[in-house]
C-alpha cells in the first residue's frame, strides 16, 4: 500500500446525488468505518473489533453503506469452509452534488465530523480555523483552487505507517448579498 493508497482498486470521486448517500455518511459508526475502508478492505469481523461495534451493528452499517452505493465487497477469501468478504470504499472522496435534495443539508456531514473530533483524545494533535472572509467570485474561486491542490499535495504526501489525520473543509457562502456592519452604515451616513 504505497503512499497512503488502499489495497483495492477505487475511483477518486464519487458525485453523491441521492439524500439516502448522504444520511449514510451522516452517522458517526459509518463515518469510522468508511475512514478505515480510505486506507485497507476489511471484513465485517476487523470493523466491529476495530470500531468496538457488534459484529450485527458493524453489519448492518455496511448494508446502509452498500444500499447507499458507498461501499462494495472488493475480494473474497475462503475461510473455515466459508467465504469472507472483504469491503471497500467505491470512492476516495464523496461530493454532494448541487443537484442532491440533500444539498442544502451537508451540514449533518459537518455534525458527524464535530463528534469525531469531539471524540478524539484530548492529547491528540488538532487545528481547528474558523474565519470570516469577505471575497468576489475570483479570490473566491483562487482559495477554492488553492484549497483543492492542498489537499491534492497531501493526499500525495500520505505515508501507510503514519497515524490517520482526517482534514474537513467547508468553504462557503453564508448569502450571496454582503452583510452590512454598524461600522458600515455609520460610515455611509456621513
Amino acid at each position: 500500500m504505497p503512499d497512503g493508497i488502499p489495497d483495492y482498486e477505487l475511483d477518486d470521486v464519487l458525485e453523491l446525488t441521492t439524500a439516502d448517500q448522504v444520511a449514510a455518511i451522516g452517522n458517526l459508526a459509518r463515518f469510522r468505518i468508511l475512514e478505515t475502508l480510505s486506507v485497507r478492505a476489511a471484513t465485517v469481523t476487523q470493523l466491529a473489533a476495530e470500531h468496538d461495534l457488534l459484529k450485527g451493528s458493524a453489519s448492518h452499517h455496511l448494508k446502509t453503506l452498500a444500499a447507499a452505493g458507498l461501499v462494495r465487497v472488493v475480494r473474497t477469501a475462503k475461510v473455515r469452509g466459508g467465504t469472507e468478504r472483504y469491503w471497500g470504499r467505491v470512492a476516495r472522496t464523496f461530493d454532494v452534488a448541487p443537484t442532491n435534495p440533500a444539498h442544502g443539508r451537508r451540514g449533518l456531514l459537518l455534525r458527524t465530523v464535530t463528534e469525531d473530533l469531539d471524540a478524539a483524545p484530548p492529547e491528540a494533535e488538532q487545528q481547528l480555523l474558523v474565519t470570516r472572509l469577505r471575497l468576489d467570485a475570483a479570490a473566491y474561486q483562487r482559495l477554492s483552487e488553492q484549497i483543492a491542490a492542498l489537499v491534492s499535495a497531501a493526499e500525495a504526501d500520505q505515508s501507510p505507517d503514519a497515524p490517520i489525520a482526517n482534514l474537513t473543509v467547508a468553504l462557503y457562502r453564508t448569502s450571496a448579498v454582503p452583510h452590512r456592519s454598524q461600522d458600515d452604515d455609520d460610515r455611509a451616513r456621513s
